[in-house]
């Protein structure tokens, strides 16, 4: 009986392992390149996308969820991108690999003149 048992987890196993490897090689969305997006309004409200095969595919999607005010767009790919704004409604994007050093890059990066920020919205495409 217990045999019987271990046979099942293994075969499980390679059959839950085998698809995770091979779209490893492309990215956890199946593409070599995974495209994302972040759009911004004047008004500080957002838009993302995530896992896109193009870039205008990605951009598209982002300003698309945001709305027509959303002209601005931020593009990332194989990485995380996060958008920080502060009070009066300027905001700085930061990207990287990892999604607290993008978030350490946005902060930063929107508070260079002493103003107090907070992350608005981050997508990570990988």
């Amino acid at each position: 009986m217990r045999f019987g048992g271990v046979s099942v987890v293994i075969l499980c196993s390679a059959v839950v392992l085998w698809p995770v490897s091979v779209q490893s090689a492309n990215g956890s969305c199946g593409y070599e390149r995974c495209f994302g997006a972040i759009a911004v309004a004047p008004s500080g409200k957002t838009g993302w996308s995530a896992g896109q095969r193009t870039a205008p595919g990605a951009t598209r999607l982002a300003q698309d969820n945001c709305g027509e005010e959303c002209a601005e767009v931020e593009l990332f790919w194989n990485s995380c991108g996060v958008i920080a704004i502060n009070q009066t409604g300027d905001w700085a994007f930061g990207w990287d690999e990892d999604q607290a050093v993008a978030t350490n890059k946005a902060l930063d990066a929107c508070s260079a003149d002493g103003a107090q920020c907070y992350v608005r919205d981050w997508a990570c495409s990988k």
